[in-house]
């Protein structure tokens, strides 16, 4: 073909699109390609979200391990004030000043962040109290008189008595040589 004199090249710039046409080979590598990369892709986002949920777990475990510490801490707290209390009461059954016993009263309310309030009953009856605002009313009262709250004081009595007991009532015992029938709860 001439143009303007000059021949043109066999070849032209632009080939024809027929030889263009690429082998079918040539999909299937490309689709495998693909499929790769979105398998590659989708175990990684899966191992990403594993390793999340795994720093879940271990932050809640951490969470967990740090309020058993403290709700322990606390238990012990309230633990070891009753079980001076219980001490005091066994040493001094016999000779008891109520100025003295609302002081350690106030002191061990002072001292535990969880307790509304500390109670005495000497015998079955209730003795002393603190706070007394709020609580006046429990003062004399008498637990076997009192059918909502009796069989829990029966079973803390009893239990203790087996060596078991309850956290939140405690009984303090000595002979009754010396003082019939004033056990303290």
């Amino acid at each position: 073909m001439m143009f303007f004199g000059i021949q043109a090249a066999k070849h032209s710039l632009y080939p024809d699109t027929r030889e263009l046409r690429p082998h079918p080979g040539l999909w299937l590598i490309a689709a495998a390609v693909c499929l790769t990369v979105i398998i590659a892709g989708t175990l990684l986002i899966n191992l990403q979200a594993r390793e999340n949920e795994a720093r879940r777990k271990i932050d809640l475990l951490i969470q967990g391990s740090s309020i058993r510490a403290r709700l322990s801490r606390e238990l012990n707290r309230v633990l070891y004030l009753t079980s001076g209390l219980s001490s005091y009461l066994t040493v001094r059954h016999t000779d008891l000043h109520r100025n003295e016993l609302e002081s350690i009263l106030l002191t061990m309310y002072q001292n535990s962040q969880h307790v509304m309030s500390f109670g005495i009953a000497v015998g079955y009856r209730v003795t002393y109290v603190y706070p007394v605002k709020g609580n006046a009313s429990v003062i004399g009262i008498y637990y076997p008189d009192v059918p909502s709250q009796w069989p829990a004081i029966k079973r803390t009595i009893d239990n203790r008595q087996a060596g078991a007991g309850r956290s939140g009532r405690t009984r303090a015992r000595w002979q009754r040589a010396h003082l019939p029938g004033a056990d303290f709860y």
